[in-house]
C-alpha cells in the first residue's frame, strides 16, 4: 500500500515538474494522471492540495487561472524516489 501511495505521489509530482498544472487544462491533464495512478479527478485535487500543505508544490494565481508548479522539496522527493 505505502509503494502504491508513493508511485502515486511521485507520479503527480512528475506530472508538476514536465510544466505544471493549469486547472484550466486540468481535465485533459487529470484525464492521463487517472490512468497513471487509477486516482480519480476529486482524489488527485485533494493531493494536489495536501501536497501544497506539506511545501510540495505551490499554487499560482494568474488573471483567469490558477496552476500548481513543483518546489524543490517536491524536487528532492522524486529524486528520492528514483
Amino acid at each position: 500500500m505505502k509503494r502504491d501511495l508513493n508511485r502515486n505521489l511521485t507520479t503527480i509530482l512528475k506530472h508538476l515538474d514536465a510544466g505544471g498544472l493549469s486547472l484550466t487544462n486540468f481535465n485533459k491533464a487529470s484525464t492521463q494522471i487517472e490512468r497513471k495512478t487509477n486516482l480519480s479527478k476529486d482524489i488527485i485535487l485533494v493531493v494536489l492540495y495536501t501536497l501544497e500543505s506539506y511545501g510540495y508544490v505551490f499554487r499560482v494565481y494568474h488573471l483567469e487561472d490558477i496552476s500548481y508548479h513543483i518546489t524543490p522539496k517536491g524536487k528532492k522527493l522524486i529524486e528520492r524516489e528514483d
